[in-house]
């Protein structure tokens, strides 16, 4: 994790947020947070980037008031993982990351990650599951404001890496030492969850799209299709928005 938080440092991303303060630090120092850094190469990532030009929050709050005229943002909002609840929330950092690449004319990528689903699902805790993907449709949703208002329709793509668990639904208890639940629908219905692992597992994941080539990307696909049609965006219009990935 140091040598990526490095290659970042390094990349030229304009805006960069979540958690993992440590892995910018050296082992000698702490930030904002309790943790002292885990970096050996002696490098303060963060004091690099600052010099550089990054504007750095670590504060929730902080998201407010960046300036406007902020084109490089590095926010880190905990130690390692962010706990729970998540604040600032991944909708919360999506507008933020937004509002900053979106003053750039020529367009941007932009990466919204509910990487914690992943953690949930590990443990086999449903209620987690259900609570971090709520959290990344909220992000979704501040995307698809974005992209109603934009001068170009973005693509905006929502996916998986893969699938963790063997996560299955029913609507009516199997008695599984390992079943969740139950959970109810909006309209009161009731259902439970199941898993069949603690890893991850080779089951297909959905893709939904929305926007410019987004009908590419109906029907079955290897993985590798998602990321031909970015770069099929990249290279046809101007102003695009993929991914927002949910583990």
């Amino acid at each position: 994790m140091t040598e990526i938080a490095a290659q970042m440092a390094g990349a030229g991303i304009n805006v960069l947020l979540g958690g993992g303060e440590d892995e910018f630090l050296p082992d000698y120092e702490t930030g904002c947070f309790s943790e002292i850094g885990e970096r050996q190469d002696g490098r303060n990532l963060i004091t690099e980037m600052v010099s550089a030009g990054y504007t750095y929050v670590c504060q929730p709050g902080a998201l407010t008031s960046v300036p406007t005229t902020t084109t490089h943002l590095l926010g880190l909002f905990a130690d390692e993982g962010m706990g729970r609840p998540h604040t600032p929330s991944l909708a919360q950092m999506t507008q933020t990351a937004i509002d900053t690449l979106s003053q750039d004319p020529d367009g941007f990528f932009l990466m919204v990650e509910g990487g914690q689903i992943d953690w949930a699902a590990h443990a086999n805790d449903a209620t987690l599951v259900i609570s971090d993907v709520l959290a990344l449709d909220e992000a979704v949703s501040v995307a698809q404001a974005y992209a109603q208002q934009a001068a170009v329709a973005p693509l905006i793509i929502v996916t998986a890496d893969h699938e963790t668990g063997g996560m299955g639904l029913r609507l009516t208890p199997s008695g599984a030492l390992t079943e969740d639940g139950p959970f109810t629908m909006p309209d009161a219905t009731p259902f439970w969850v199941t898993w069949t692992t603690t890893s991850h597992t080779a089951q297909d994941v959905p893709v939904t799209a929305q926007g410019n080539l987004a009908d590419r990307l109906v029907g079955t696909h290897e993985n590798t299709h998602v990321f031909d049609m970015m770069r099929r965006t990249l290279f046809t219009y101007a102003m695009w928005l993929p991914v927002i990935c949910a583990e």
